[in-house]
């Protein structure tokens, strides 16, 4: 009795590969041969069969034929598979060899799918261009498959170990097939839709190139589990390419106007150590620190040099606490300026250019740090000294109130527009955070500046003077304390200046 369910299966795989393009032509060929024409009459003579006895007798030469015509329909792609497995293998094993074509042979119903899948995404890999980008990533997941199939031809347990590896195959070569980029020819076709229209993106050419290199590897990598699939490594590796194209791209290198720092970018770059084969991660570590750090140093020493040279009148400040600082920052800055900016030679090292941009820029780091400590220093004593006489503006307003001809003095240090506003004024213009401490010794303000606080003291101790209350004022000043004895009474002063309010006694009585 035929196995219905059996032959049901089997019709519907013939039916599948007989509509199958890939081998339709060539059955089509073969079925017209006078072999298989024969075969047909005596299928059409079965048709007149009317009776179950008739059946019966002729049901061996039904099934018979239906399995001829199964072998045959199935054959290409069962052909194709074993020879795909037959050069693919570096097995020495032979026997094996013949054992497991005879088992799939005969067990090829319950792989038909899968095997074709294998088939369909094998052809599709295969017509993958000769010049890809990845050939090698290719050639490298082909060799992986091969030792997979290897493997399996050495181990001798078809039966138990087949269907692990037709579905690990199928799932890798199904997933790398989809894989467009396998097909790119031409590394621009990695850009994205902005970076392709940015003809500058040439600059980094030979390191797209050294990019496209590093990951040709199928080998697992930092990061990825030795089990990771094949297809998943490969998305990796082209994931990690595009990481590194738009991680070149937002440096902006090719955009600036420098050649000699484009071409540092260039000779540091190629010497960038990989660590741990991480390439991506290395590049990063390298733009984000060593570079960034490097550009930054530079661009500070030309932004140094690109300004106008600064010059200085022969000046000394004898009278503030930090004047010898002054005259020495000026005497750095020029020595510096004497130096002229950095020289890059294109035959230089590496380390002969860390060293010349790492010195020079610490010397610029330097004056650049004793400007900002001078200008806190100046800004704090000028500071001081507009509190120091605006605490004396009191006293010496109370002693020429009678005095007309000494307001016009009074005002010149405390009026508005005086020489403590002046001087207020210099300081938040010239001495505060940001100013250029440099450019205002240049112009010869700071030197303005000393001068009207030698000035205003002239012009007060000069108002004083003339207030005749002077020597009363001093020595008021240089008493210790206020609890005066007989000798160390004055009654001239202190009267003359309890008469201007400047002080004012109390008594105590040292008796009951």
């Amino acid at each position: 009795m035929i196995q219905i369910d059996k032959y049901s299966k089997k019709y519907e795989i013939a039916l599948g590969r007989r509509n199958s393009a890939q081998y339709a032509t060539k059955l089509d060929s073969e079925l017209k041969t006078p072999g298989w024409m024969e075969l047909y009459s005596k299928l059409k003579s079965l048709d007149k069969i009317t009776k179950v006895s008739e059946f019966d007798e002729n049901e061996t030469q039904l099934v018979k034929l239906f399995e001829q015509l199964y072998e045959k329909i199935t054959a290409p792609g069962l052909d194709a598979f074993i020879s795909w497995v037959e050069s693919s293998t570096t097995s020495k094993n032979t026997e094996n060899i013949k054992k497991f074509k005879k088992y799939l042979k005969s067990e090829y119903d319950n792989y038909a799918d899968e095997i074709e899948g294998i088939l369909t995404s094998k052809e599709i890999i295969s017509n993958f261009s000769a010049d890809s980008i990845f050939g090698k990533l290719i050639s490298n997941f082909e060799s992986k498959i091969k030792r997979l199939i290897t493997n399996f031809i050495d181990s001798d347990k078809f039966e138990n170990e087949i269907d692990g590896l037709l579905s690990k195959i199928k799932l890798e070569m199904d997933n790398v097939s989809t894989i467009t980029e396998l097909n790119f020819t031409l590394f621009n076709q990695l850009f994205t839709e902005e970076q392709a229209k940015d003809e500058k993106l040439s600059f980094y050419n030979d390191i797209f190139e050294n990019i496209r290199k590093k990951y040709q590897s199928i080998e697992f990598q930092k990061g990825e589990d030795k089990n990771t699939d094949l297809y998943i490594r490969i998305n990796n590796r082209i994931s990690s390419v595009k990481k590194c194209i738009t991680l070149l791209v937002e440096t902006n290198i090719a955009k600036d106007e420098d050649e000699v720092l484009k071409g540092m970018f260039l000779k540091f770059q190629k010497e960038m150590p990989v660590v741990e084969d991480d390439y991506l991660q290395s590049l990063k570590g390298f733009v984000d620190n060593d570079w960034e750090n490097l550009s930054d140093k530079y661009y500070q020493i030309k932004k140094f040099y690109s300004n106008a040279p600064l010059s200085f009148r022969p000046v000394s400040f004898p009278d503030l606490r930090k004047g010898g600082d002054l005259k020495n920052l000026i005497d750095s800055y020029n020595l510096i300026l004497k130096d002229g900016d950095i020289i890059i030679k294109p035959a230089a090292t590496v380390n002969e250019i860390k060293t010349a941009v790492n010195k020079k820029s610490k010397t610029i780091k330097d004056l650049n740090s004793d400007i900002e400590k001078c200008r806190i220093s100046v800004k704090e004593e000028m500071t001081e000294f507009i509190e120091k006489y605006n605490k004396q503006k009191t006293m010496l307003e109370k002693t020429i109130e009678d005095k007309e001809d000494l307001k016009e003095d009074f005002d010149s240090i405390y009026g508005e527009d005086g020489a403590l506003d002046n001087l207020s004024n210099g300081i938040d213009e010239y001495l505060s955070d940001g100013s250029s401490l440099l450019k205002a010794l240049s112009q010869g303000i700071i030197a303005q500046m000393v001068d009207l606080m030698k000035t205003t003291t002239e012009k007060f101790e000069e108002t004083l003077k003339k207030t005749g209350l002077k020597d009363s004022i001093e020595w008021l000043n240089d008493l210790s304390d206020y609890n005066l004895s007989a000798e160390f009474l004055d009654a001239d002063k202190i009267k003359q200046l309890l008469s201007k309010g400047l002080i004012k006694i109390e008594l105590t009585k040292t008796y009951k």
